[in-house]
């Protein structure tokens, strides 16, 4: 299959909560074709659906989309302080967080998510998202 035979797919991840104080990594692989075979993908879209204010002062969350030897291979998004609730933090905001787009067949896609930092509370809760097309 070839890029001109694309087709789109959203990747959602749970809620995380950015100011809990932890860091998490997820993973995923691309979805293989329905002959079983590995597919390649091109990220168009790394975002963060706000569901809780981002209240952070020396550091900003952080979503790294990479693999366990580079974390942030393919991007980074910040999400800045005060992002509201019900706002979606995406490339739109973050204009360079796409760094490399091509995910190569068969990449375990490792997703990091970073907290913000504060010498108070820091606070910040949103359901990440990769849009990607893949062929």
């Amino acid at each position: 299959m070839s890029y001109s035979n694309k087709h789109f797919i959203r990747h959602d991840f749970p809620l995380f909560d950015f100011g809990a104080g932890t860091d998490e990594v997820m993973s995923f692989r691309v979805p293989k074709d329905e002959h079983g075979n590995d597919q390649q993908a091109r990220i168009v879209n790394i975002g963060v659906a706000v569901t809780e204010v981002f209240a952070t002062v020396s550091g900003d969350a952080t979503m790294e989309v990479g693999t366990s030897g580079n974390t942030d291979a393919f991007g980074l998004l910040t999400i800045p302080d005060a992002s509201a609730d019900e706002d979606v933090i995406d490339v739109s905001d973050d204009t360079d967080a796409i760094l490399d787009a091509d995910i190569p067949a068969g990449t375990l896609v490792e997703v990091n998510f970073k907290h913000g930092t504060e010498s108070g509370g820091v606070t910040g809760q949103g359901i990440p998202l990769i849009d990607m097309y893949v062929w």
